[in-house]
């Protein structure tokens, strides 16, 4: 899958899920989505990022958000 594509499905994802994920994660707590579904959350950031690694699943194609933070409805990526 194409990484704008993947994005994309992840965001759609999260932003379907925040009110859930507020009821069901403590505030603050991190939460990463690849693939459109969660896979992995932690308190801390990088025990997540470590966590995915050892899942075999790319952090830098997962959406990783921080529960009760509000994400802006648009983000511009230029990826270099």
């Amino acid at each position: 899958m194409r990484y704008p594509d993947a994005m994309a499905m992840n965001d759609a994802a999260y932003r379907a899920m925040k009110q859930e994920l507020e009821r069901l994660y403590p505030p603050h707590q991190f939460v990463a989505f690849n693939e459109g579904r969660i896979c992995g959350d932690a308190a801390d950031f990088d025990k997540l990022v470590e966590s995915l690694k050892k899942k075999e699943l790319d952090p830098d194609r997962s959406m990783i958000v921080q529960v009760g933070e509000n994400l802006p409805d648009f983000i511009e990526m230029v990826l270099c």
